[in-house]
């Protein structure tokens, strides 16, 4: 599974050393940067794409609640079985429109995110 990016979201959990550990071992996104006494940490994928998570202790956590956004995937049927193998529990079959398909899976504190293909031929 290779995980293209996002451009930037954050989002703020009651649970920052399971969310950290969730995204980085269970999704797989590269832990670039971590300060635990800011409440902190930065996922940045190659594209330059930045996701961020914020602890409870983060001076800017009000403005953090959890947007749903999603992951964008080379191939989401690999993506999703990967996933599930490391502990992923999708709550959305794979849905489709036009090139696009999607679905969605719970991290550690109950938020949804998505997986997504774009550019998909139409089977």
């Amino acid at each position: 599974m290779h995980v293209k990016g996002i451009s930037w979201a954050g989002v703020r959990t009651s649970n920052f050393n399971e969310t950290i550990r969730y995204f980085s071992e269970v999704v797989g996104l590269p832990l670039t940067l971590r300060n635990d006494d800011d409440g902190w940490a930065h996922f940045r994928f190659e594209s330059g794409d930045l996701f961020e998570v914020f602890s409870p202790k983060n001076r800017h956590k009000e403005l953090h609640a959890c947007p749903v956004f999603a992951f964008e995937v080379d191939e989401i049927e690999l993506a999703r079985q990967e996933m599930e193998e490391r502990g992923a529990e999708f709550v959305t079959e794979i849905q489709a429109w036009e090139d696009e398909a999607w679905c969605y899976f719970r991290g550690p504190d109950g938020y949804l995110y998505e997986i997504v293909q774009s550019g998909r031929e139409i089977a």
